[in-house]
């Protein structure tokens, strides 16, 4: 016997969800209401007229787009459900055969994010068995805190602050970056001056020199443009401490990004970088660096001097061999190798470098 699912009515919800405007911000490990949806076969579908299901975001791909696993609060016994061990009052378990990658749009305005489960962390790996997921609970002391460029993006959101771009700044932002900076673009802080700005998809391919005059800056996203360099000028930004640079044309660093004393996340996914060079080791506040889907074959030596990272990733490249002075990453928690071709003989060195379970082939 089959169920009559409502696909139209879907449709019409879908369009709603398409056309709203609201700005929302999601970070890794929390718990959002999102819309499912109605979906074919034995997909799985939101519940109730909404098609909502809570779902956990695992991984945050940019400001619009993550990776999620949806919720159920059924216990269900099946290999492809796992039962997180968390004394909560409401117990969730994980579809793992309803993974999806998600927009912000499907974030409906009611979404939220308990504190209790923010503290789980989960990031599966594709070798990673479905009847043996990897879990990892962290210490509430241990959650990032929100930076000040979130925060501005809650406040904004809430009311709370006003982040309309003065005639000023409106000519600034169009000589910077060659297009008009929308006001849901920006975040401003309290004194008014402009701290992030995520101008993404906008089809840019010049950076001015005169980014520098936007000293303020803490967090500068140009994911999916026509860039192929920056001016060295941007190495001025000595607040800036979060870089996004994915899904652009760059085959080499830019010397101006190696002069950013205070970076501390740095996103060259989807580049056409084929190494990095030895002056990287000068971005010591370096925690977390992204290269998925470039043409990497190796790390320089000097990468080993970069104390602070926490996380690499390297999933989809060339890579057949690592720097012996990588076992000098001390803090090191995550290093991805997915989708590489490295030789069982370079595995089982790789892995004697770094602690157990840092590593993932």
């Amino acid at each position: 016997m089959s169920f009559e699912k409502d696909f139209d009515g879907w449709n019409e919800q879908k369009k709603n969800v398409h056309k709203e405007e609201k700005e929302l911000f999601f970070r890794e490990g929390e718990i959002r209401w999102n819309f499912v949806g109605v979906n074919i076969g034995r997909e799985e579908d939101g519940k109730g007229e909404l098609a909502l299901r809570p779902v956990l975001v695992i991984k945050k791909w940019n400001k619009n787009i993550f990776l999620d696993i949806p919720l159920t609060s059924k216990e269900k016994i099946a290999k492809h459900f796992f039962m997180p061990r968390l004394f909560f009052l409401v117990f969730t378990l994980l579809l793992f055969s309803s993974c999806g990658t998600l927009q912000d749009k499907a974030l409906p305005v009611e979404s939220f994010s308990p504190s209790p489960i923010a503290m789980m962390a989960l990031i599966p790996s594709a070798t990673t068995s479905m009847e043996t997921p990897s879990i990892s609970l962290t210490k509430e002391e241990d959650i990032p805190q929100k930076t000040e460029c979130e925060k501005t993006f809650e406040e904004k959101e809430d009311g709370i602050l006003n982040t309309t771009i003065t005639p000023t700044e409106k000519a600034l932002l169009k000589e910077v970056f060659g297009v008009d900076i929308q006001n849901n673009e920006i975040g401003k802080n309290a004194k008014g001056e402009i701290i992030c700005i995520f101008a993404e998809d906008k089809n840019i391919n010049k950076i001015s020199p005169q980014v520098e005059e936007l000293e303020p800056l803490q967090d500068l996203s140009l994911d999916t443009n026509n860039l192929t360099t920056l001016p060295f000028e941007i190495g001025r930004l000595k607040y800036l401490h979060f870089l996004s640079l994915a899904h652009n044309k760059f085959t080499t660093l830019p010397d101006g990004v190696l002069e950013l004393s205070q970076l501390e996340y740095l996103n060259l996914n989807m580049n056409k970088f084929s190494t990095l060079p030895s002056q990287i080791q000068k971005l010591t506040m370096l925690k977390d660096i992204y290269l998925v889907s470039n043409q990497m074959r190796t790390l320089p030596p000097e990468i080993g001097n970069l104390k602070n990272l926490k996380n690499i990733e390297l999933i989809d490249n060339q890579i057949t061999t690592l720097p012996i002075g990588m076992g000098e990453l001390t803090n090191l928690e995550y290093l991805d190798l997915i989708s590489n071709p490295i030789s069982e003989a370079e595995k089982t060195r790789i892995k004697a470098l770094f602690k157990e379970g840092v590593v993932q082939f």
